[in-house]
């Protein structure tokens, strides 16, 4: 395991101290995480494990065809967690893996991918690397809970090869708590975007956003996967459109 740390820019961050979120909207400063409110290896319980899979599982299943679609050879996954999915969808596709979380998750990572290269390092310092360079940067609902988000988006553009491609996922606040949300239920979540404020906070930090898409934050069962086809364009249950992807590329 290495341990990464790095200064950190404050130009962006300058430039709209809100993030783009809207005006009027209260950003939570006590935003708790593990590392302060009884660590990973409290959180992390064998349920817990077994269930994580079905996050933002919609979103590792679009990287994972992009992937093959796009003949990529390697991923890095920034905030993977315990690397629950980046094993299920990837771990049979490459060798080629990196990882980068907190420090105390890496027993966690390296249980689930150990021949993975795993870093330890904070997300809302470092936006520099050494030699690691990845076809594929995923950053699966890790922004909305980073005080400052734009290191953790310059580490993945740095991160990213030549032509690589960049999937953000987040909340839709809008989608997922209405238009008149002002501040995020979420006990671990600083602050919420919309589709139109996440675009701008990427497009400031040098991404080109190819493509956007609406998922399900969890996995659904067949019957309800039956009904999202069947009723998809009649009904508007946020379960089905709560989480965004954006696809990018450096500009």
């Amino acid at each position: 395991m290495r341990i990464l740390g790095c200064a950190t820019s404050n130009l962006k961050t300058s430039m709209n101290s809100d993030y783009f979120v809207k005006s009027g909207y209260l950003h939570n400063p006590e935003a708790s995480s593990l590392d302060k409110n009884g660590g990973t290896q409290v959180f992390w319980t064998e349920e817990r494990l077994r269930t994580s899979s079905a996050y933002q599982y919609y979103v590792y299943s679009l990287a994972r065809k992009r992937f093959q679609h796009d003949h990529l050879k390697s991923i890095a996954d920034v905030g993977c967690g315990p690397a629950v999915k980046t094993k299920i969808f990837f771990g049979d596709l490459t060798r080629e893996i990196f990882l980068f979380d907190q420090a105390s998750i890496g027993y966690l990572a390296a249980s689930q991918l150990p021949t993975a290269k795993f870093t330890a390092i904070d997300l809302e310092k470092c936006s520099a690397i050494g030699t690691h360079k990845a076809d594929l940067v995923i950053c699966s609902d890790v922004l909305e809970h980073l005080h400052n988000p734009i290191p953790c988006i310059d580490l993945c553009k740095n991160l990213a090869a030549t032509g690589g491609l960049l999937i953000f996922s987040t909340p839709e606040r809008d989608r997922l708590r209405g238009i008149d949300c002002v501040k995020s239920g979420h006990p671990q979540h600083v602050r919420e975007w919309n589709s139109i404020e996440f675009r701008k906070l990427l497009e400031s930090c040098g991404l080109v956003v190819q493509s956007e898409h609406l998922f399900p934050a969890l996995r659904l069962s067949l019957v309800e996967s039956i009904s999202r086809v069947l009723m998809l364009g009649f009904a508007n249950d946020s379960r089905w459109k709560s989480c965004q992807v954006k696809v990018c590329r450096i500009a």
